[in-house]
């Protein structure tokens, strides 16, 4: 659900920005928030590639099925 909202600001924050109608505290507005929900989605997608490299495969532990 996170990443569902998080990506619905990211779009809402770049049509804001690309629209150019925003004045000079709502650009920076803009600007800040859409730069710390892209860092958040940057952190979720580190975490969870380094929450399945953390994981081990049955490969990894010898259990492969024999041929």
């Amino acid at each position: 659900m996170q990443s569902f909202v998080r990506r619905k600001n990211i779009e809402h924050f770049t049509k804001q920005l690309a629209g150019g109608l925003l004045d000079e505290a709502q650009r920076l507005y803009a600007e800040k928030m859409l730069a710390g929900e892209l860092a958040n989605e940057r952190a979720c997608a580190l975490a969870t590639a380094h929450r399945a490299d953390a994981i081990p495969s049955p490969v990894d532990e010898g259990t492969a099925a024999p041929r």
